[in-house]
């Protein structure tokens, strides 16, 4: 049997172990804040900025896009070990966004994957990754809502990478993660109908 399975399902296991690192319940512990029990609840760099400040906030979205960039970076950079071809870092990518999403460290609860998409598809696809980010900055400047900057980013990112044609791997990979992005945003979309959504 070919090695390269075996090096795609380690590569697997380390990008969700990498992604299921809670940088900012670390972060806020470190100051003596359990980031699950103040403002949203949530472990990513919205709640992260609420309670700890704008630095603190920028530091936790950092780290939670290097978490997703990484294990694809080195998937691509490794990728003749690969089978699948370009399928096998979209997969790598999936797999850091899982980790982030269900963190075996947070009871296999964590955040809302937003950063950590952004980290996966900087290294899949920049160019569309690029525009997602200025539709979010464009959705946030209007409404000043985070949630409403990451729905529409994430939309954008889909159409964009579609309308590109990129690889048909990644493709998937944006898709899935769209649907399980919207999905973590359900409590948030509640509070937009209902016109309750807290602005940052």
């Amino acid at each position: 049997m070919s090695i390269a399975l075996p090096v795609l399902v380690l590569f697997v296991l380390l990008a969700f172990a990498a992604g299921s690192v809670p940088f900012g319940w670390i972060l806020a512990r470190l100051r003596g804040i359990d980031l699950t029990r103040v403002g949203s609840g949530n472990i990513g760099a919205t709640n992260a900025t609420r309670a700890l400040g704008k630095t603190a906030g920028a530091v936790v979205l950092l780290l939670d896009a290097a978490k997703g960039f990484i294990p694809v970076w080195l998937a691509r950079r490794y990728g003749l070990a690969l089978p699948l071809d370009g399928a096998s870092p979209a997969l790598v990518g999936f797999a850091a966004i899982c980790g982030h999403v269900f963190s075996p460290w947070m009871g296999w609860k964590g955040g809302k994957g937003v950063a950590t998409s952004l980290g996966v598809f900087l290294a899949l696809a920049p160019v569309c990754a690029g525009i997602a980010c200025l539709a979010f900055v464009a959705g946030f400047a209007v409404f000043r809502i985070a949630s409403i900057g990451s729905l529409l980013a994430s939309l954008v990112l889909v159409v964009a990478m579609i309308v590109r044609r990129e690889a048909v791997g990644s493709i998937v990979a944006v898709v899935a993660t769209f649907a399980l992005v919207v999905a973590r945003h359900a409590d948030n979309l509640k509070r937009l109908f209902a016109r309750t959504e807290s602005k940052l």
